[in-house]
């Protein structure tokens, strides 16, 4: 979501909080019909100090206190969250700087590791759902 904010004139910017660990996102009512139900159903690993901002002809579609968390923009979808993380992504982002950005925000490996362990079989049904819905919906719309 960043990098697709930044190339269509939008901008990144320090986030107001953290957001480390398994955060839920909300739907934005106005665009809810427009997203699978899966988006906003369950948490998602988010591992980032930044927050993106919507620009112009793009489309928010789920957010959090952090900020914009999802949009599109033609056949263009941007997250700000991780639905591909595994266990072993999480691990060897909570090794090495990792360990103390966790220490910051009171977390050890062993606890952010055991609540994606938790998480891993929802958030990868989620996960499969929003492709879908993306190679479905988003990546066949005809150029307008």
């Amino acid at each position: 979501a960043q990098q697709l904010s930044v190339t269509l004139g939008g901008n990144v910017t320090k986030a107001q909080s953290t957001e480390i660990g398994w955060f839920s996102v909300e739907n934005v009512p106005e665009t809810a019909h427009l997203a699978p139900k899966s988006l906003t159903e369950g948490p998602w690993m988010q591992w980032h100090y930044d927050a993106f901002s919507v620009p112009t002809g793009a489309t928010v579609l789920a957010q959090s206190a952090a900020g914009p968390q999802a949009m599109v923009c033609g056949r263009a979808a941007g997250l700000q969250f991780h639905p591909e993380a595994t266990e072993s992504i999480v691990r060897t982002w909570a090794s090495g700087d990792g360990e103390s950005e966790l220490a910051a925000i009171g977390l050890t490996e062993t606890e952010i590791l055991n609540h994606t362990r938790a998480q891993l079989d929802d958030a990868a049904r989620r996960c499969d759902d929003i492709v879908d819905w993306f190679l479905t919906d988003i990546a066949q719309r005809h150029m307008e």
